[in-house]
């Protein structure tokens, strides 16, 4: 590999191996914080549900007093939902930030060789 090679890689944004949106996903659930992603990831389907029940019944009864509490619980189902998935993009930006390291001292150990 030569210098060519190496300023060529760092100035194209795509890099062919990068793993694409499914295989940074499917990272998320390895590793050491597997049981963590795994339950979050049956919570968020639950909460998914549960806030669609709350946004039907919203439609559905009759008193103010009724409308104003699924309302908030909707509010608050979807919040904790937002939150999950923040916790998801956090996982695979960690795991793309570990690859980048990973390949760049690879880059120098050729570079120290050659």
């Amino acid at each position: 590999m030569n210098e060519t090679d190496i300023e060529g890689a760092s100035s194209s944004r795509y890099v062919p191996d990068d793993p694409s949106l499914w295989e940074q996903m499917a990272t998320t659930f390895r590793g050491t914080q597997r049981g963590f992603t795994i339950l979050f990831f049956v919570e968020g389907i639950i909460l998914t549900a549960l806030a669609v029940v709350t946004a039907v019944r919203f439609f559905q009864v009759d008193t103010v007093r009724l409308q104003i509490g699924y309302a908030a619980s909707f509010l608050f189902v979807i919040q904790i939902v937002v939150l999950i998935k923040v916790y998801f993009w956090m996982m695979m930006n960690r795991n793309e930030v570990l690859r980048r390291v990973s390949r760049l001292e690879r880059k120098i150990d050729r570079l120290l060789e050659s």
